[in-house]
């Protein structure tokens, strides 16, 4: 539940200072933010780059989708999802604000930690899971990291109350990426870990030395996704509350800042597309599309007076991508036609979506289903599509 509250007041946090700024400017927003709680928790592919259409673009709802649901009443330890992965072997792994939880597509088994269990997993809050190449299963909590074993059964723990080589240098760990030499880049907010094997080593890195926390740079510190630069082996994109940034891995320093002219932007998601064109997403910006290749932004914000909060973004198709929305549901935008779909909570129809405020979306059984993530629990859709 504490981990619950430190999450959203951060997303709180973020959202004021972005509807500050429109409202204000950028002068009173730096100031005002410092007396904000600061607590962590388009284009087409083809062709030349289309103007920003400042228009409301078409917001449609057509097919009706039918949803199953996972929640505190049929085994989730809370219904507040987080993150959800399937492991090699088909287990779905799901982190909560209550525990970790393993699905075998009819039963589930929390993992918490044990006082006295130095094998368990380290703590109740999970914000992140990857699994390796390796088949090891990488759990991102508050407290530090876990790493499942699935041949041992056990976890092996690396937590920042810890000491020596044991501990893990940064709290609150938000995303994973490992790396083609098998290294992992993991995220947290308070700056970037590079973890290497045998033994393991946590190297850290901090993207801003920067102490004014009403500073853009400030928030480099705190990452929220990374994913490889397409264009360079030596580097990363990497996404986080002050903005997207290109980080050089042989240098270990910032090579390239995506600043937005006008507009303090905290992306939460990336996916690239075509290996050119980089969508993101965030509170109250709407979707974003970047072009590597000149370096400009297209904006998409649905309502150009109050762009929605987007956390989440998926490739449905080849023009189409899933959108994971606050208030406005599970959103689809056509990459043709630049159009927004959503589809929402129906009152009364326990086969709809659980609410209208998703936090992630992924696919799983080899794309077969969508798997929608909330804080009313997991909604899952076949997909048939």
């Amino acid at each position: 539940m504490f981990c619950y509250y430190i999450y959203l007041a951060h997303c709180v946090h973020y959202y004021l200072i972005h509807c500050i700024f429109i409202a204000m400017g950028k002068k009173f927003l730096y100031i005002l933010s410092g007396f904000i709680l600061f607590i962590p928790p388009l284009v087409s592919p083809a062709g030349k780059q289309d103007p920003i259409n400042f228009e409301t673009p078409s917001r449609t709802r057509d097919e009706k989708f039918s949803y199953t649901h996972l929640t505190r009443e049929n085994g989730l330890p809370s219904n507040r999802t987080r993150c959800v992965i399937q492991d090699l072997q088909g287990y779905v792994w799901i982190g909560t604000d209550n525990g970790l939880v393993r699905f075998d597509g009819r039963n589930t088994t929390v993992f918490r930690p044990e006082r006295n269990d130095p094998s368990s997993v380290i703590d109740i809050c999970i914000n992140a899971l990857f699994e390796t190449r390796d088949s090891l299963l990488l759990i991102g909590t508050f407290d530090g990291l876990s790493l499942y074993d699935p041949v041992t059964k056990k976890f092996t723990g690396y937590s920042i109350y810890q000491k020596g080589n044991a501990r893990f240098p940064l709290k609150n760990i938000t995303c994973f990426y490992e790396d083609r030499d098998g290294s992992i880049w993991i995220g947290t907010e308070n700056g970037l870990v590079q973890m290497n094997w045998h033994p393991v080593v946590f190297n850290c890195f901090q993207l801003s030395k920067s102490e004014d926390k009403i500073s853009r740079e400030y928030h480099f510190n705190f990452v929220t996704c990374i994913i490889q630069d397409p264009r360079d082996d030596a580097k990363l994109l990497i996404a986080t509350m002050g903005g997207l940034l290109q980080f050089d891995k042989r240098r270990n320093v910032i090579s390239h800042d995506y600043k937005k002219a006008n507009d303090p932007y905290s992306p939460v998601d990336l996916s690239l597309d075509s290996g050119r064109f980089l969508w993101s997403c965030g509170w109250g910006s709407g979707l974003n599309c970047l072009d590597l290749e000149t370096g400009k932004w297209q904006e998409y914000p649905y309502d150009q007076q109050k762009p929605i909060s987007i956390l989440g973004i998926t490739k449905k198709s080849r023009n189409e991508l899933w959108l994971a929305t606050i208030d406005h549901g599970l959103g689809i935008f056509n990459q043709s036609d630049h159009s927004f779909k959503f589809h929402q909570k129906i009152a009364g129809d326990e086969k709809s979506l659980l609410t209208n405020s998703v936090i992630k979306i992924k696919y799983l059984n080899n794309k077969k289903d969508l798997w929608i993530l909330s804080d009313e629990g997991k909604n899952h859709l076949q997909n048939k599509l």
